[in-house]
């Protein structure tokens, strides 16, 4: 809230702040990536910021085996693989789903092999199929106290204790008769403990496994307090997800019970039959399956995903795992969120198997400043194929997926540093091409990777054909243009006359000042102006000249011998 003088009507001192000179732009993200795909488990439809690889599979599980890029495999987590090895650290997921994912359950009987209850893994996907739920019958430490009286449970002459248990244990399931171990009486009100006898006598007491009754060798006094410590059978209930996660619910009468316990569990839900019969569960091992993720999303479905980042500030956007059909949603999000100021890049690659005039053929149609094409794909470890065979197992894939390994290279690098002869994190390219169809893909508006000492980018190129070729140059102007926005936000509202004009001139010169230290800029001019017509109007007039920089892409030498 500014302060500043309404009034002054009663004497004394009244003090005006005027702070736009303290203004200054903040810092500004560069480096964050939206990205959209199939995947199985997680939240969908919902933005979620992930920070490393081990989070996204935490959150969003494993990929599958990798079988031709036409069979529905999944393509979110395989893509974040290759993101976060080559240097992303800000990346915001949106699960997206074609036909509505399922969760895996599986039902409980109980002991007359009726079905009681249906658990179903509240995460939708495949993920929690193989899980299992394991009814079996524990041994339990009972420990009750018993007030005496004339009525239940005690009787008339107070000389039977009905426990609310029957068939009474041995400590450790051990057969036989119980003995001291295994069932205890204290007098809580006078400290005496009783011992076990077949025939008690005073101070003493006898128990019937069968019946879970006790009988004393002499009445009790009205009031005192029993406590009696005993073993007794419960049905315990034992979830294993694929993980090794448990949990675990011991006590369980019936499906009843195990619903009203899975009220507070992180990872199932239940629900009873109409019909309940009350009876306990049967024991046994019971397998969940029927969980499916949705991953038959198509073009539409990623349209829809990428559309949630339209709120978003995020410096990169892809689909992954798409092919080049999704061009033009990845064009027209970026244009649309230009001019809704939201800048961004879209990156997308190659489609499996495409040689040189394949790839050149998509570029025919598309020429877009914020547009990146990446060629050709990659090789990868498959880390699903190689866990079911126990072996390393490699495996290609289309250029979506090195369009994710370079979004994560730009991720890693300042605006003004150019992915040109950067190496990538990749275990190796889909095809190696030679030197004529390098050039080819570089004259024709192609981010080529390859192979020099490592996997390089060729160079950093859009597909822009005007003034925007350069990554950098596009960057550069997205981070300016952001900061320029982020200074005047503040003046807006403000008095437009030459002070707050001068203090707004500071804050965009400290900002360009900043990006001429740091090498973004190699100079600026700025000018902030306003006629009286433009004063009467509420236009404030902000004129900037760039000089971007622009990194080395060739090296011409010349030799001279003598």
């Amino acid at each position: 809230m500014a302060e500043v003088i309404t009034e002054m009507v009663l004497p004394g001192t009244y003090i005006e702040v005027r702070a736009e000179g303290l203004i200054s732009v903040g810092g500004i993200v560069t480096g964050r990536i939206g990205i959209v795909g199939t995947a199985s488990r997680g939240p969908v439809m919902t933005p979620v910021s992930l920070g490393s690889y081990s989070q996204a599979k935490e959150i969003f599980g494993d990929y599958d085996a990798w079988k031709d890029g036409n069979s529905n495999e999944l393509t979110l987590v395989r893509a974040l693989e290759q993101i976060f090895n080559n240097g992303a650290t800000d990346v915001l997921v949106v699960r997206v789903k074609g036909s509505d994912p399922t969760g895996a359950s599986v039902s409980l009987p109980d002991v007359d092999d009726d079905d009681q209850i249906t658990v179903t893994v509240t995460d939708l996907g495949s993920w929690a199929n193989g899980t299992t739920a394991e009814v079996r019958t524990v041994i339990l430490r009972e420990r009750r106290t018993f007030t005496v009286s004339d009525s239940d449970p005690f009787n008339a002459t107070r000389t039977t204790l009905q426990l609310p248990h029957t068939d009474l244990r041995r400590r450790g399931g051990a057969s036989g008769s119980l003995t001291a171990a295994d069932i205890s009486v204290r007098n809580r009100t006078t400290g005496t403990t009783y011992n076990l006898d077949p025939s008690p006598g005073a101070g003493e007491f006898s128990a019937d496994a069968s019946t879970g009754a006790i009988t004393f060798g002499e009445a009790q006094t009205v009031g005192e307090i029993l406590e009696v410590t005993y073993y007794r059978d419960a049905t315990e209930v034992v979830f294993t997800l694929p993980n090794g996660l448990q949990e675990i619910y011991t006590d369980i009468l019936n499906a009843g019970a195990l619903n009203t316990a899975l009220a507070s569990s992180n990872f199932f839900t239940g629900e009873v039959v109409s019909s309940p019969s009350g009876k306990a569960l049967k024991t046994g091992t019971y397998s969940f399956g029927g969980g499916s993720d949705g991953a038959d999303a198509s073009t539409v479905d990623y349209q829809e995903g990428i559309a949630l980042f339209e709120s978003e500030d995020i410096n990169f956007v892809l689909a992954a795992g798409q092919g080049t059909e999704i061009a033009s949603v990845l064009t027209g999000h970026c244009e649309t969120m230009e001019n809704n100021g939201r800048e961004r890049i879209a990156i997308m690659g190659s489609d499996l198997g495409e040689d040189v005039p394949e790839i050149l053929g998509h570029l025919s149609a598309i020429a877009d400043d914020r547009l990146i094409f990446v060629a050709p794909g990659v090789k990868a470890v498959d880390a699903a194929a190689s866990a079911a065979q126990r072996t390393r197992v490699e495996v290609t894939l289309p250029g979506a997926y090195a369009a994710a390994a370079v979004a994560g290279l730009l991720a890693s690098l300042p605006v003004h540093h150019s992915p040109t002869n950067k190496t990538l994190s990749i275990v190796g390219l889909e095809q190696e091409f030679l030197r004529p169809e390098l050039k080819q893909l570089v004259q024709g508006r192609v981010l080529a990777l390859e192979k020099k000492s490592g996997y390089r980018v060729v160079r950093g190129i859009t597909t822009d054909t005007g003034a925007f070729q350069q990554i950098t140059t596009r960057r550069i102007v997205d981070y300016a243009k952001m900061g320029i926005r982020m200074g005047s936000l503040p003046y807006i509202g403000r008095l437009n006359n030459e002070r707050v004009r001068k203090a707004l001139r500071g804050t965009l010169d400290g900002f360009l000042t900043t990006m001429v230290l740091d090498e973004a800029l190699t100079g600026y001019e700025l000018s902030v102006t306003a006629t009286r017509a433009d004063e009467i109007a509420g236009r404030c007039l902000v004129t900037v000249f760039l000089r971007p920089t622009f990194s080395i892409d060739y090296i011409k030498v010349t030799m001279y011998l003598e």
